[in-house]
């Protein structure tokens, strides 16, 4: 909290994009839909079941994005 705190006047100061989706692109970087995420959760849902939990996490960005893009 301190250094959120301490960030906090530059951050007020600080541009912010119009539009975050097509700053992103901008960037190189694509925003995962939401149909990604909610392919994310069935990957996770179906990894918890194989192992006979409940939902267990994916935990590499890897993981996550081949589940999102199988959406």
């Amino acid at each position: 909290m301190a250094s959120l705190l301490a960030d906090a006047p530059a951050l007020l100061t600080r541009q912010v994009p119009e539009d975050p989706l097509t700053a992103l692109r901008a960037a190189g970087i694509e925003p995962v839909p939401w149909s990604g995420w909610l392919a994310i959760e069935r990957a996770e849902a179906a990894l918890g079941a194989r192992l006979g939990r409940s939902v267990v996490k994916l935990a590499d960005w890897d993981a996550l994005l081949t589940a999102a893009r199988s959406a």
